[in-house]
């Protein structure tokens, strides 16, 4: 690997050598021969334009450039070797995040489900879920903070892309001890005779129904909440 001119190996070199005082302690430490490590040294000095060492003496001494250059390779180097440890690691899924927004209602079932079978296939990799609203997970999703989202119809995709749909067919709650509780099924016209917890108007603007419902209910409505459960 190569970066700014420069290539891992002749860091490495340079390393080991500052570390052990010696090309030769240098060669024993990476398991390479000295004329190896001697060449990367110089090749390494003729790419950066840096004066490293002082042969004059027939032994290697840190010039006062080595030794500001090895502060740097200090910082930068060993930062760029975790890197390419980590991309390792993400290639083989060792080490990948997959990055989840969900509404709350599909966090309980559908998502742990879906991160059982993930880990079944990937055992190494890990999940991160993030409950949001359906436009704040679209939006995460284009911006590429999140990998994958779910969320319900009436959503813009703008820069992103819709994969897979769905249908769950809309549930009401309430009290088991509620007038309605005994019906088989809830008309609109029936929420405005009750006091109504909405999931606000931008949810249900989203249809026909849900904007229909909102009028039903405009007069009752007693507070409006984040998301369903």
């Amino acid at each position: 690997m190569r970066f700014s001119g420069l290539s891992v190996r002749q860091l490495e070199a340079f390393e080991a050598t500052m570390v052990a005082g010696s090309v030769s302690g240098a060669a024993i430490a990476l398991n390479v021969s000295q004329p190896s490590v001697s060449r990367l040294l110089q090749e390494l000095e003729i790419d950066t334009g840096l004066s490293l060492f002082d042969r004059s003496h027939g032994r290697l001494v840190p010039t006062e450039q080595g030794l500001l250059f090895y502060g740097e390779v200090g910082k930068t180097f060993h930062g760029a070797r975790n890197l390419i440890m980590a991309a390792q690691e993400i290639r083989e899924l060792k080490r990948g995040v997959v990055r989840i927004g969900t509404l709350a209602a599909m966090s309980f079932n559908i998502v742990p489900d879906a991160i059982q079978q993930l880990r079944m296939r990937f055992p190494e990799a890990r999940t991160t879920i993030a409950v949001r609203s359906s436009t704040e997970i679209v939006s995460s999703v284009a911006s590429r903070l999140t990998d994958v989202g779910l969320v319900d119809a009436g959503v813009s995709f703008l820069d992103a892309k819709c994969v897979a749909t769905f249908e769950r067919n809309s549930v009401c709650v309430m009290d088991q001890k509620h007038p309605l509780a005994e019906s088989e099924g809830v008309r609109l016209e029936d929420f405005s005779r009750y006091p109504f917890v909405s999931l606000g108007e931008l949810y249900f603007r989203r249809s026909r129904d849900g904007a229909r419902l909102l009028e039903v209910t405009a007069a009752n409505t007693v507070a409006d909440i984040f998301q369903s459960f």
